[in-house]
């Protein structure tokens, strides 16, 4: 019964278990694993894993076998792999069995990644457009957190300011006015996010990195 158990853990796991020796061989897989390949467990038995992997792929996953088996912590990558015409991406993880008599051999847990990838890949593009746009805008936009830290700004803002971005992000305006100009926008900052209404102040005073006074209207 316990055995039977074991079995059933192992075989319909959310993720694919393979047993692969040095040579990246596949001595034994779950059923996972063997549908993420596209192909029978018992024709996966004794084949490279490098067989599944897409074209480019394979001195990456031979790397990740070397990692595995010459250091005692888990080796991790991410590969492409084809499966019935289909292209995924997956995530591996192994572990060298160290009490194993020869050959050696290494578990490894595959993971289907894919549609993270395509979330992490569309949120960069989002973000890229995002950049793009705010850069073009003849103004200066930034953005703030609950904390009243600026958090991001385009180009146009930085160059007003006469202050790389870098150096302002993670500051509040008291890292970088006189007291008495951070003051006044904290307090409208403050304003706007405690009654979540937006707010246009026509007239307010700056001053940039080098001293100069400027007159902005602000909407927030």
């Amino acid at each position: 019964e316990s055995r039977d158990r074991y079995a059933d853990l192992y075989d319909f796991a959310p993720v694919g278990y393979l047993t692969l020796d040095e040579n990246g061989r596949i001595l034994e897989a779950n059923l996972t694993a063997a549908a993420l390949l596209g192909c029978e467990r018992a024709n996966l038995i004794g084949k490279s894993f490098v067989s599944w992997l897409a074209p480019g792929e394979s001195a990456g996953f031979l790397n990740h076998l070397r990692q595995a088996f010459h250091y005692s912590a888990n080796a991790t990558a991410e590969l492409k792999i084809g499966a019935n015409g289909e292209m995924r991406e997956v995530r591996l993880e192994s572990a060298a069995i160290w009490k194993s008599a020869p050959p050696r051999i290494c578990h490894t847990v595959v993971s289907d990644i894919t549609e993270q990838k395509c979330i992490a890949g569309s949120l960069a593009q989002f973000r890229s457009e995002q950049e793009a746009l705010l850069n073009t805008i003849p103004a200066a936009v930034y953005f703030m957190d609950m904390e009243l830290r600026y958090i991001a700004m385009n180009q146009f803002c930085a160059d007003l300011m006469r202050r790389p971005v870098a150096e302002m992000l993670g500051k509040t305006s008291f890292d970088l006015f006189p007291p008495e100009i951070a003051g006044e926008f904290q307090l409208s900052d403050r304003a706007v996010l405690q009654s979540g209404k937006a707010m246009t102040i026509m007239e307010q005073h700056i001053e940039d990195a080098q001293g100069n006074q400027h007159w902005v209207s602000i909407s927030k």
